[in-house]
């Protein structure tokens, strides 16, 4: 559920993918990737952004889009071939500042709403996948982490900067690959002054016309500790 009263909510945000009968389709950041929920159009506000990241694990390359024109380009360095980084759309649901900026995930960690398709937990949290920093510049551009993105510490703070919580995410093979999408403005949802109920939907029936009830799971679940898969 959202819940307006904790701080952390406010800045919460989902991605939108539709609209039906009086409730918006959104993406939702639980296991497995891709799974479709329903929340209720008047539990929430809707936002456009024109931002998007798109990541390039052919060439290791991150382009930040604004309106569909490239704004940013930068290398990266992506998922080893044991533990890829995972393909598909997906969207910023925290903004993690390290207490240690020089450290192995740099001065900040934008969590994704998707997780390790390889590794079912990782570093005590439940394997999900982020951009970060990195303490060894040297590897950026080779397919070295556990499924995270690393770029220059220059890199992500210049990305944060501009990607707020909610900017979708596209992690693709290659470039030329990439589907002409109506979401490159994008549509965030955002919680009202009341709390909003989300149901889950099987992500091979996303059609199903929802059914909103309180014994639906929790849209949130509890934050990860920030991905710590960069090597030493």
């Amino acid at each position: 559920r959202f819940d307006p009263t904790q701080t952390e909510a406010r800045d919460r945000a989902f991605l939108a993918l539709g609209e039906q009968n009086g409730f918006y389709k959104v993406l939702l950041p639980i296991r497995p990737n891709g799974t479709i929920g329903w929340v209720k159009a008047s539990d929430v506000s809707l936002d456009v952004s024109a931002l998007r990241v798109v990541i390039e694990l052919a060439t290791n390359t991150l382009t930040l889009f604004r309106d569909g024109k490239a704004i940013m380009h930068a290398p990266v360095a992506s998922g080893s071939g044991s533990t890829p980084t995972p393909q598909g759309l997906f969207f910023i649901v925290d903004r993690i500042p390290q207490a240690h900026p020089d450290g192995a995930l740099g001065p900040i960690v934008l969590k994704l709403s998707g997780f390790s398709e390889t590794l079912n937990s990782f570093a005590g949290g439940q394997g999900s996948i982020g951009l970060h920093g990195t303490s060894a510049p040297g590897l950026i551009g080779q397919r070295v982490s556990h499924g995270c993105v690393r770029m220059s510490n220059a890199t992500i703070v210049a990305l944060a900067s501009l990607a707020p919580i909610g900017t979708p995410v596209e992690i693709i093979a290659k470039m030329e690959d990439r589907p002409r999408r109506a979401l490159d403005v994008a549509s965030l949802l955002r919680p009202r002054v009341q709390a909003a109920s989300v149901t889950t939907l099987d992500a091979t029936s996303p059609d199903r016309r929802p059914t909103v009830t309180p014994s639906n799971p929790p849209v949130e679940p509890p934050i990860d500790p920030p991905p710590a898969d960069a090597a030493t």
